[in-house]
């Protein structure tokens, strides 16, 4: 449960319009709506979905961008300082994999951001940004772009941080109908202050099962270029792939307490 992480931040679960039409999110009547069913706004928790009126988005530049020029977000990210962006990792249909870069871009992004970096700048709005569906390197080197002005703007203002979770890993996205059963082992919680790292690390570990599911994942990422949200990433100057993986026993961290 991610509970204890918002108690313990006391922190605001944000949410954003979606740009597909199912799962009634993409307007933010039926999103709330949503979110009420699945007890999203139960024991008071603060919740709030930052493009909740659209006519309100405003612009973040990317002045170094390599597809899109600017990402578009809701009105309300103007109320934080920091984040915390939590992702469960895994594979993802679209992205190749779903982690703190994803979380960042599409996550972020309002309606209209979203239709902006599925159409590679194209267009912004929902109805019609399926129509025009970037190539997937495109794609792939918006969501970088959209990542990077996130990271960004929360490091000009405060802090930002970043936590994977890697357990129940599927192939594809598991929030779609038939969505594959996990076929990876859980391996654990990786946190850092890098969302390339982190998101490198996270794509490491399961390259080095070598087992036939963590195979059919990197396939299916590598097939979707995946790998180019990380590269762009780093060429954006957002993180470095490079890193040190520190691995911290639970029960040694119990002990000091």
């Amino acid at each position: 449960s991610i509970q204890p992480i918002y108690d313990y931040v006391n922190g605001t679960f944000i949410e954003c319009n979606t740009a597909y039409t199912s799962w009634g999110r993409h307007t933010t009547e039926l999103h709330n709506y949503t979110l009420k069913r699945n007890g999203w706004y139960d024991n008071n928790r603060r919740t709030v979905i930052m493009d909740e009126d659209p006519s309100k988005d405003f612009n973040l530049s990317i002045p170094n961008f390599h597809n899109i020029s600017n990402n578009i977000v809701g009105e309300h990210l103007k109320d934080f300082d920091s984040c915390l962006v939590v992702a469960h990792f895994k594979g993802h249909a679209m992205g190749g994999f779903g982690g703190a870069l994803k979380q960042l871009s599409i996550g972020f992004a309002s309606r209209a951001g979203k239709s902006n970096i599925h159409s590679g700048g194209y267009t912004s709005d929902y109805l019609d940004a399926w129509n025009h569906k970037a190539e997937q390197i495109n794609f792939t080197t918006a969501m970088a772009d959209a990542a990077s002005s996130i990271v960004k703007y929360f490091r000009e203002r405060g802090e930002i941080a970043f936590i994977n979770v890697m357990s129940n890993i599927s192939t594809h996205c598991d929030c779609g109908v038939g969505a594959p059963e996990p076929r990876i082992r859980d391996l654990g919680i990786m946190a850092s202050l890098d969302p390339v790292a982190v998101d490198r690390a996270s794509f490491d570990l399961i390259e080095k099962e070598n087992t036939e599911g963590s195979n059919q994942w990197i396939n299916n990422a590598n097939n979707l270029l995946g790998q180019n949200t990380l590269k762009v990433a780093e060429e954006l100057e957002i993180g470095t792939q490079d890193y040190n993986l520190i691995y911290v026993d639970e029960d040694e961290e119990e002990d000091k307490d």
